[in-house]
């Protein structure tokens, strides 16, 4: 994927998370850069929330409530930078979100340009002089963005279960509870929201997965959402079932998985 985006005149930095606009300069987080990344790379196109959840959230258990807040704040962020409330994010009922905006991919070294022509001959006049500067302030965010990243992701982690270093006893959000069972020597963890009873034929068929897994379902009017981590591969899928097919899905994603 490219380094750099132009979004309606505005340029995104993936690397350094911000959007800049003439003087104007919005520093998103880690997550909302990942996930306008993969919104620029597909422009125009629509995206699904499962694909933006994997990609900005690599094997987590992730709600869609956690998506939709990390979208509504890329909204401020362009709110902000071009003080207007035009749609520049649609959502898609039901599927994902599309970024609607004129893409222009930039090299690294042009993403540091304006479309300034005044601008550009400065650079290139002062190009000795801040080239050795632009190295070390590369270094040194690079080191910054690492440290952000790892504090980031930690702290996306705590949104369901988190171990704390101190006590080592599992935090699980207050809208959610947990269960264990065992089956053939392997233990499963089913996470689910409270007052939510997963049906014995659905677990029977998940607890038939040779791992020790960690589940996360969620049922919603029509459908299920349903999240599978092995502990033991350390490999996550997750997916969007309707309840007149779930049961057959299952068993085909179990018959696939012992394969």
């Amino acid at each position: 994927m490219s380094d750099s985006y132009l979004i309606n005149g505005a340029t995104f930095c993936v690397t350094r998370g911000r959007l800049i606009l003439n003087d104007k300069t919005y520093l998103l987080t880690f997550t909302e850069a990942k996930l306008l990344e993969l919104l620029s790379t597909h422009a125009n196109e629509v995206v699904t929330k499962e694909q933006l959840k994997a990609y900005a959230w690599p094997h987590t258990v992730v709600t869609d409530s956690s998506l939709t807040k990390s979208m509504a704040k890329l909204r401020q962020a362009f709110t902000t930078i071009f003080d207007n409330n035009n749609e520049i994010i649609v959502t898609v009922p039901r599927i994902g979100y599309k970024l609607v905006s004129d893409i222009t991919l930039l090299t690294q070294t042009a993403s540091s340009l304006t479309p300034n022509n005044n601008n550009q001959q400065e650079n290139k006049k002062s190009s000795t002089i801040v080239s050795r500067q632009k190295k070390l302030l590369l270094r040194y965010s690079r080191l910054g963005l690492v440290s952000l990243s790892v504090i980031l992701l930690s702290l996306s982690a705590l949104n369901f279960l988190n171990v704390f270093p101190i006590t080592t006893a599992p935090y699980l959000n207050e809208d959610y509870q947990i269960s264990d069972e065992m089956n053939n020597n392997y233990q499963y963890q089913y996470i689910t929201p409270k007052n939510q009873i997963v049906p014995v034929e659905l677990k029977q068929l998940l607890n038939n997965l040779n791992c020790d897994c960690t589940y996360f379902i969620e049922e919603t009017q029509h459908r299920y959402l349903i999240s599978v981590f092995n502990n033991n591969q350390k490999t996550a899928k997750s997916f969007t079932v309707d309840k007149d097919t779930v049961i057959d899905t299952l068993k085909q994603f179990i018959k696939e998985e012992k394969l």
